[in-house]
Parts: C-alpha cells; structure tokens; sequence
C-alpha cells in the first residue's frame, strides 16, 4: 500500500472566530470537512505532537444525520509522517524479521510497555485505518476505551488488558485483524505476550 504524493497541503483558515489548520486538496480544490465530531478531535490533529496527539479520528454521523455518510478524518502530520517512513503499512513489516529481534530493542520495546506485536501494527497506516473503520455505524461502533491514565492506550499488552471489551474495544478488533492477516499470510501469530511465534493451535 505505498502512497506515491500528497494531494493536500496544509492550510489556516479563519472558523469559529479562530485561526485553524485546515487540509487543502489540491486536486479537487477544496478543503476537507471538519466534520460534525467537534473541536476536540480536529484541534487534536494540530495538537502538540508526540505523544500527546491523534492520528485520526472518526465522525459518525448516522442516525443522527439522516443520509450523511460516516467519515474517517486523518490527520495531515500523521500523512506526511507515515509518508517519509521505510515501513509505512504492515506489508512492509515482515513477521520473520520480528521472531528474534536486537536487545536493545527488547529493551526499548519493555520501557515502553510495549511487544514485537507492536512493531508490526504500531503507527503503520493500515492498522489505523483498521482502527478507525471499526468505529463506523456499519462497522457495529467500536469504542476506544480509556486505559486508566486519562489517555486512550494503544498495543498489544492494552488488548491484553482489555480483553474483556472484547468486539466493542476498536483496538481489539484492529488487532485481532492483523493477527488474521499474519495467521492467513505467514503461518504465524502473537501469543499472549505479544512475540511472534509459529502458528498453533495448542
């Protein structure tokens, strides 16, 4: 799924009384939508940049909006960020390369609380998009659920937390898709503590 150019830039509009970033397709000439999800999750596109961000948010806008379709709203720095990485989606992240991986990952990977899971989902485009269809009114209106501290978590050790939200958690079902993926493609998946082992069905 490679991503040959941006056909947007970014772009300050005056809304609301305020200046605000907006993102101005330049194919079509128009900017996109804001949306009807409220200042919180548009604000949080222009917000502060890691780690306290959004990479994308979805509007849903049935029943309410009687014939007005949903919309996934990706933010533009996370575009041009995924953009300029070697691995921007999980084809590009092979799960054999992930069965054995350096110490010192290991040791960043345990700092954060994080798994080899996690590299193969993590911030690759097609996991959040994942992420983001399951919150869609056709899709049953996943949630995302608050991990305790005031943020919405991410990974794999949070699914495991959370395991009892089960198909309403949009994180679970994002990655329950890219373990399907690797089941079905590479003959491989994540055990419970998040390594990538040979496929099993003890």
């Amino acid at each position: 799924m490679a991503l040959k150019q941006l056909t947007y830039e970014s772009k300050a509009i005056q809304t609301t009384g305020r200046r605000q970033l907006v993102h101005y397709d330049k194919v079509l000439n128009l900017d996109w939508p804001r949306g009807d999800f409220g200042d919180d999750a548009w604000a949080g596109c222009g917000g502060p940049g890691f780690p306290d961000f959004i990479v994308a948010a979805s509007i849903q806008n049935a029943p309410q909006n009687d014939g007005k379709p949903d919309q996934i709203q990706i933010c533009h720095w996370y575009l041009i960020w995924v953009l300029s990485q070697k691995f921007q989606d999980s084809t590009s992240v092979k799960p054999s390369w992930l069965t054995k991986v350096l110490p010192e990952t290991e040791q960043v990977l345990a700092s954060r609380q994080k798994t080899k899971m996690d590299l193969r989902t993590g911030m690759l485009l097609d996991f959040v998009l994942s992420h983001e269809l399951t919150h869609l009114t056709r899709a049953g209106l996943s949630i995302d659920v608050n991990g305790g501290n005031g943020l919405y978590n991410t990974g794999w050790n949070y699914c495991i937390e959370n395991a009892a939200q089960g198909y309403k958690s949009a994180e679970n079902l994002a990655m329950l898709g890219a373990a399907a993926v690797m089941i079905r493609d590479d003959q491989v998946m994540p055990d419970k503590d998040g390594n990538i082992v040979p496929l099993s069905l003890d």
